[in-house]
């Protein structure tokens, strides 16, 4: 009785270990997509990342806005960036999360969007200006 519950329980371990092996080849990560879905006055919309411009949040509500709409999305801001890819999409203040794409221009202390000017908190600075700006800027040397 003990080896056949011991092979038993070998046999639904690799019957798992296999179906996780080929679970993660097909399955994509969210973060690498070119679209979310987001759930928007009880409807699914389907929005490429390109072209949101920025969110912005509001307690437990976010704001995501694109040129042509906003949409209001019942999640906390923190929730929505970690749901966002990192080399798109920058945190610049405490309610704000930028679309590093639709910069226009970077002041001291705003970041210029089509339709929008936001202000950029001290402490997000730094963090924004060396992984966003600063491997891109042509400078005199």
């Amino acid at each position: 009785r003990f080896i056949k519950a011991v092979n038993k329980a070998r046999k639904l371990f690799e019957m798992r270990s296999s179906n996780q092996k080929e679970g993660s080849s097909t399955k994509e990560d969210p973060k690498e997509k070119d679209f979310v879905y987001i759930k928007s006055d009880r409807k699914y919309v389907r929005l490429l990342l390109s072209d949101i411009i920025m969110v912005e949040g509001m307690k437990d509500y976010v704001m995501v806005y694109t040129a042509e709409d906003k949409f209001t999305v019942a999640m906390n801001l923190k929730t929505f960036n970690s749901n966002l890819p990192e080399d798109r999409f920058v945190r610049v203040s405490k309610s704000n999360i930028i679309n590093v794409k639709h910069i226009i221009e970077i002041s001291n202390n705003h970041v210029k969007l089509p339709g929008h000017k936001i202000s950029i908190g001290r402490s997000f600075r730094d963090n924004f200006l060396d992984n966003h700006i600063r491997e891109k800027l042509i400078e005199r040397k």
